[in-house]
């Protein structure tokens, strides 16, 4: 199976980002897509700084989960007031067939919003 993907600039920078990553050990690739609240160089700067984390984090061949998770606690060991990231992990074992992705959501009822991961669903193909 392979994967792809183009990206188009357009005039504005902001918090988009996504990233791929294969897994050697395990034959997974592994895919994160997100959003890092606000606009313009701050929002892009803090999409920087998860996908630094992100990277730095690959090759310990995490579930999504548990990518969440720790990118969750590496952030909040200085967090930022009134930013956050909403984003999806997924990981595709190509030797079981099967996908599984966790998403982050905000926790509303605190006072800090932070990234917060839970599975989602997997699927077998």
């Amino acid at each position: 199976m392979g994967s792809g993907c183009t990206n188009h600039c357009g005039s504005e920078i902001g918090g988009d980002f996504y990233d791929f990553f294969r897994y050697p050990g395990k034959a997974t690739c592994a895919e994160a897509i997100g959003d890092a609240s606000g606009k313009g160089a701050s929002a892009a700067i803090h999409a920087a700084l998860v996908a630094g984390i992100l990277r730095s984090l690959a090759p310990l061949e995490l579930g999504p989960a548990e990518m969440l998770s720790r990118v969750n606690k590496a952030l909040l060991m200085r967090p930022i007031p009134g930013r956050y990231v909403s984003m999806i992990d997924a990981t595709w074992d190509e030797r079981e067939r099967v996908l599984r992705i966790a998403s982050s959501h905000l926790c509303a009822e605190r006072e800090k919003i932070r990234v917060a991961s839970r599975w989602a669903t997997a699927w077998s193909v």
